[in-house]
């Protein structure tokens, strides 16, 4: 995880926030903190990494998306294994016996079908999703990581790692999320692949396929 932060700045274009802000923002995040803790007095902040914002597609519907568009190549990659298990089969009783052959025909025209729909329909996410990180950027906030050890509700010490985002005069945390949480791993290494894509695409040429088979869980990175 210790690449988490890191790529969310060269994604996001991030600047240090001032120093003289420092008191303030510790005090504010400890206590959002705190207030999801099981053992609120258990809290020990390890550090605290505040950045400028310069595009903002980090909440639930855009992790949801990405979620969504992984889930749906997934199936039809699925679907594609069993179209060619049946097109084998159809043509094993080509020529021999032609109900089997006509059966195994219709499989392999419904898999057909099933698979499109389903890739169609996470490249049009996926499309939607790259038009709103090619939009206009113009500082929208901050964004910070928050390290910390608390005790759990078995009395263990663990470590967590939360990422805030905050309104622009950075008075107020408008979202939170867990960086252990996979659909938002998944997501910012989603916002990755597009970084790498950047703003002169076809849609149709993008092989959405390999983008989601290179996304890793928590456990991988």
């Amino acid at each position: 995880m210790k690449k988490l932060f890191l790529l969310l700045s060269i994604v996001f274009m991030l600047s240090s926030c001032g120093k003289s802000e420092e008191e303030k923002l510790n005090d504010m995040i400890a206590e959002a903190t705190k207030a999801n803790l099981y053992i609120p007095e258990s809290y020990d902040p390890v550090s605290t990494d505040c950045d400028t914002l310069a595009r903002n597609i980090i909440n639930k519907a855009n992790i949801q998306k990405s979620a969504k568009i992984i889930s749906l190549t997934r199936e039809a990659e699925g679907v594609q294994a069993q179209i060619e298990m049946d097109s084998e089969q159809r043509d094993y009783w080509r020529g021999k016996y032609g109900e089997f052959y006509n059966d195994y025909s219709k499989k392999v025209q419904r898999g057909e079908e099933k698979r499109d729909r389903l890739k169609a329909q996470a490249k049009q996410l996926f499309a939607e999703l790259l038009e709103e990180y090619n939009g206009k950027r113009e500082f929208c906030g901050f964004i910070v990581e928050h390290k910390f050890r608390a005790k759990n509700n078995m009395g263990n010490v663990m470590f967590g790692d939360i990422i805030y985002i905050l309104n622009k005069d950075k008075t107020e945390i408008v979202a939170a999320y867990d960086t252990s949480d996979d659909d938002f791993i998944k997501f910012i290494q989603m916002v990755d692949a597009m970084q790498q894509i950047g703003e002169d695409y076809n849609i149709e040429e993008i092989d959405l396929a390999d983008i989601c088979n290179n996304i890793k869980t928590r456990f991988e990175l």
